[in-house]
């Protein structure tokens, strides 16, 4: 460890998920879908839907760091995506809604 870091690693965007996660697995995520229709999903259920979003985005084998668009509301599925998509390495480019 660098002498004046506070950690020994970096971080990165997908560790603020796993470590809510790994902390705070069961608190909820609340959300209100396309739909209109209320939602709780806990931050486990959260990691774990990122994490076959990363999955399938490195199935593709996209080239590092491509650009992945996104027309998601902010939403819980938004949420997913924010670090999903980070987590596999490509950037999320978020289009407005017209």
């Amino acid at each position: 460890m660098t002498p004046y870091l506070m950690q020994d690693h970096a971080l990165s965007i997908p560790d603020i998920l796993s470590y809510a996660a790994r902390q705070h697995g069961d608190l909820n995520i609340s959300s209100v879908d396309e739909d209109g229709q209320f939602r709780l999903q806990s931050y486990r259920q959260t990691k774990a839907r990122a994490d076959q979003l990363t999955s399938k985005l490195a199935a593709e084998a996209l080239p590092h760091q491509s650009c992945i668009a996104s027309l998601a509301l902010n939403t819980r599925r938004h949420f997913e995506l924010y670090y999903g998509v980070t987590a596999a390495g490509h950037i999320l480019h978020h289009q407005s809604k017209i």
